[in-house]
C-alpha cells in the first residue's frame, strides 16, 4: 500500500473521515449526517458534539486494517473559518480523535480550517499555488463569504482576506429556514431540490421577484426570508416557488461575483460550500466558465461542495 494522508471534519451536521494517497486521489470518503428531530433548524453544539464523539470510531473502524500502517499524516479541520477567535466546539471533537490516533500510528497531526477544507477539495494538490491570488466563494449553512486567498508557503495553508459575505443569516440558513417551513427534513436543501428533479429540461430565466441587494460586497438575506414566506402564503406552489427560488439565488450569486472579479483582478477563483452543489444554481454560474478567458474557475464537484475530510486530507498530502 502506498503512503496515504487522513483527513477529519467534524461540522455543525456531518462527521467525515477521507484517505487521499500522494498524488490527492481518493482512497476513502465516508460521511455520516447528523440526527435533527423532525421540524427543528438546527442542533445544539453539545448535541452535535456528542453524535460526532459516537459516529468517528465506526467511521475509522471502516478504514481497511491494511491502510493503516500506510498513514504517514493526519489533517482535522479544528476551527470554523482561518481568521482570529473562529471557534465552534463541535470541531473538538474530530481534534481530540485525531490526536489519539496520531499518537497510535506515530504520525503527525495538522490543524486546519474548515473552511479551508471546502477550498483544497476544489482543488487538485498538483496545482501550482505558490504566488497565486485566488477569490473565494463559500456558501453553506453556517457560512456565507466572499473572500481572497493565497498559499502560505511557511505554514501550507492558506491565508485569507474577507471581501464580502452576508450581514445576517448565511444562505444555507436561507435554504433550510425556508425548507423547515415547507415540510422538509432539516437540513433542506437537497431534498428540495430532489422535489423539483423533474424540472431540470425546463430552460432556466430569473423572474426576479426576490429582491436580492448588496452594498459592496456585503449583503443581508433575512428580507429574502420574509418575501419568500409571503409568496407561499399567497398560493404560489411549491414547485413554481423553488423553481424560481433557487434560480434567482444563483443569478444573485452570479451578480455578486461578477462584481467582485471586475474589482479584485485574481488568478484563481474557486466556489465551494453546501449550497454550491445545488443544480439550478450551478447552471446560473456556467457562464463564469467561459466569459474569463485569463482566469481559470474552479466550480467544486457537487459531491464535494457538502461537508467532507477531503480537502482536508488534500492539504496534508500537500505539504512538503
Amino acid at each position: 500500500m502506498e503512503t496515504c494522508f487522513l483527513g477529519i471534519d467534524t461540522s455543525n451536521y456531518t462527521t467525515s473521515m477521507a484517505l487521499v494517497d500522494v498524488t490527492g486521489k481518493v482512497l476513502f470518503d465516508k460521511r455520516i449526517v447528523l440526527t435533527v428531530k423532525p421540524g427543528e433548524i438546527g442542533l445544539r453544539q453539545s448535541d452535535a458534539f456528542y453524535q460526532h464523539v459516537m459516529n468517528l470510531p465506526g467511521l475509522f473502524f471502516d478504514l481497511p486494517s491494511e491502510w493503516l500502517k500506510s498513514i504517514q499524516s493526519i489533517g482535522v479541520s479544528t476551527r470554523p473559518r482561518n481568521v482570529e477567535g473562529s471557534y465552534m466546539p463541535v470541531f473538538n471533537a474530530g481534534n481530540q480523535f485525531a490526536k489519539v490516533i496520531g499518537k497510535s500510528l506515530g504520525c503527525p497531526v495538522y490543524e486546519y480550517a474548515h473552511q479551508d477544507g471546502h477550498i483544497m477539495a476544489g482543488l487538485s494538490i498538483a496545482h501550482d499555488l505558490s504566488g497565486k491570488k485566488m477569490l473565494n466563494m463559500h456558501i453553506s449553512g453556517g457560512t456565507t463569504e466572499i473572500f481572497n486567498s493565497h498559499w502560505g508557503v511557511e505554514n501550507q495553508s492558506f491565508e485569507t482576506e474577507i471581501i464580502g459575505g452576508t450581514k445576517d443569516i448565511s444562505m444555507g440558513q436561507l435554504i433550510d429556514r425556508i425548507g423547515v417551513s415547507l415540510g422538509y427534513p432539516f437540513p433542506c436543501g437537497q431534498a428540495m431540490e430532489a422535489s423539483i428533479e423533474h424540472l431540470k429540461s425546463e430552460p432556466l430565466s430569473l423572474k426576479r421577484i426576490l429582491p436580492f441587494k448588496s452594498n459592496e460586497g456585503m449583503f443581508n438575506l433575512s428580507g429574502i426570508e420574509n418575501k419568500s414566506q409571503q409568496l407561499i402564503a399567497g398560493g404560489m406552489s411549491k414547485e413554481s416557488f423553488l423553481w424560481m427560488f433557487f434560480t434567482e439565488l444563483g443569478g444573485f450569486i452570479f451578480k455578486l461575483l461578477e462584481e467582485s472579479l471586475a474589482k479584485e483582478k485574481p488568478d484563481l477563483l474557486v466556489l465551494a460550500g453546501g449550497v454550491m452543489s445545488n443544480f439550478w444554481i450551478r447552471k446560473q454560474l456556467e457562464p463564469l466558465l467561459s466569459s474569463h478567458s485569463n482566469l481559470e474557475v474552479l466550480l467544486t464537484p457537487a459531491i464535494y461542495c457538502t461537508d467532507n475530510a477531503v480537502g482536508i486530507a488534500k492539504m496534508v498530502a500537500k505539504r512538503k
